[in-house]
């Protein structure tokens, strides 16, 4: 029947649906590709208390101050420094160890003041932190005129607003969500209409579309910011979000970034949408919670967050939140980000410490679409990963069917340490994590 038809068209019409197929066949293809990338990887789980184990640290042999401090050893960093400014430094990352962030950041600007060599390590922070996480608009401007920095910064449209505040009316409030493949997202309702966001610890600050703004008569500046995107390179703009309600919580004058388009994030290939977002919740609002995203029950869980006595932490926060594991009893730091859909390992560093030669393992040529251009990989398949984290006196361990090695980039005009992982939301399909970063806290529940 079909070949009928084909010898009844004529040959414009012919090739209009050869190519219609050929569409069709990428397309078809591109999903498959997709959902292999999305798959999960079966992940299993046992806590134990940590004075029931027999485990053992073993201690890195740092050489410079540099390499101590990329790694986060605040310790060794400190007795490694040669100048006062590094010491200070090493001073100021001990504070972040512990999640003293405003003790870090003053520490960190005293570094600043002295012009090191190494100042590239620290000089960000402060900025990170003020505008990011504590929203403190005079701190701000005091570290911009150290640095003589930009008169048209953030700070000038912000430092006269009203304050940001969180209204805890309840304790607790659960919220359902969504799992776009293994996206988490929320439906939050603005003046009766809803919208969904992208639940995103990776994201340094929550972004809303311009459509969102608009209709709800967001205030922002006319100071375009071009920014890269997972989609693209966008511009932006800060904006201030006067009230949001998460059911009994309402959030009060919240700074937002405003993306001079409809939608937050919109990938694409071809002429299909592949998925897209009217905002994401980054990390600056979820940190101020201890939140729990329930994959497995589909449910964001926010707390009223409550400073605790924790003798081991396993969160901290250093540009984006970090959680440190273990493997073969080696520090790791894994980036925490659940606005990605897969985990990866980075390869160098994985390789030395399994004592593995990549070329012996299986491999697998991955293509992620809807960005710039397709941007194609080359991943290594590690079979029987092990590894566990330390929070208070749990010890908890992940026993990974498989785990991803890959150059993962180095972040460095960010991120002024190694990453060994990027930790993604496929980990937790059918489990939850709960992430308190007041304390310094994270869990993978069942």
């Amino acid at each position: 029947m079909i070949i009928f038809y084909l010898q009844t068209m004529d040959k414009k019409m012919q090739k209009y649906l050869l190519l219609l197929v050929v569409l069709l066949v990428v397309l078809v293809l591109v999903l498959v590709s997709l959902l292999i990338s999305c798959s999960s990887t079966k992940l299993g789980i046992k806590k134990i208390n940590f004075i029931d184990t027999n485990l053992t640290f073993n201690s890195y042999t740092f050489s410079d101050f540099k390499s101590a401090f990329r790694t986060l050893q605040p310790e060794e960093a400190y007795n490694l420094a040669a100048t006062e400014s590094q010491r200070t430094a090493a001073k100021a990352l001990e504070y972040l160890m512990q999640n003293k962030y405003e003790k870090a950041a003053e520490t960190f600007v005293n570094a600043i003041t002295e012009k090191d060599s190494l100042e590239s390590l620290w000089r960000h922070f402060p900025l990170r932190y003020y505008m990011a996480i504590n929203y403190n608009w005079a701190k701000l401007e005091d570290v911009e005129n150290i640095r003589n920095g930009f008169t048209d910064s953030a700070f000038v449209f912000y430092k006269d607003k009203p304050e940001f505040s969180i209204d805890f009316t309840e304790d607790s409030v659960i919220i359902p969500i969504e799992l776009k493949k293994v996206f988490p997202l929320v439906k939050i309702k603005i003046n009766g209409k809803y919208y969904y966001f992208l639940l995103d610890t990776g994201c340094s600050r929550t972004l809303i579309g311009k459509n969102i703004a608009t209709k709800n008569n967001v205030v922002y500046d006319n100071k375009e910011i071009t920014v890269s995107a997972i989609d693209g390179t966008v511009t932006t703009f800060s904006g201030i979000f006067d009230e949001v309600v998460l059911e009994q919580m309402k959030i009060s004058n919240f700074p937002v970034i405003v993306i001079n388009r409809n939608d937050a994030i919109k990938s694409k290939f071809l002429f299909i949408t592949l998925f897209h977002v009217d905002g994401i919740i980054g990390w600056d609002l979820l940190q101020k919670f201890d939140f729990t995203i329930d994959y497995k029950n589909k449910q964001l869980i926010l707390r009223k967050p409550v400073i605790k006595d924790i003798e081991r932490k396993n969160l901290f926060w250093y540009y984006v939140p970090i959680v440190k594991f273990y493997c073969n009893n080696y520090p790791l730091l894994f980036v925490l980000d659940t606005g990605s859909n897969l985990t990866s390992f980075n390869k160098s560093p994985i390789s030395f410490i399994l004592g593995i030669d990549t070329n012996n393992l299986k491999k697998r040529n991955r293509r992620v679409y809807g960005m710039n251009n397709i941007v194609k990989s080359q991943e290594y398949i590690y079979p029987d990963f092990q590894c566990y984290t330390l929070t208070d006196n749990e010890t908890t361990f992940l026993y990974s069917s498989k785990i991803l090695l890959q150059e993962i980039w180095r972040m460095e005009q960010i991120i002024p340490n190694n990453i060994d992982a990027i930790l993604g939301s496929n980990w937790f399909r059918n489990k939850a994590i709960r992430v308190d970063a007041l304390n310094g806290i994270f869990e993978i529940l069942e």
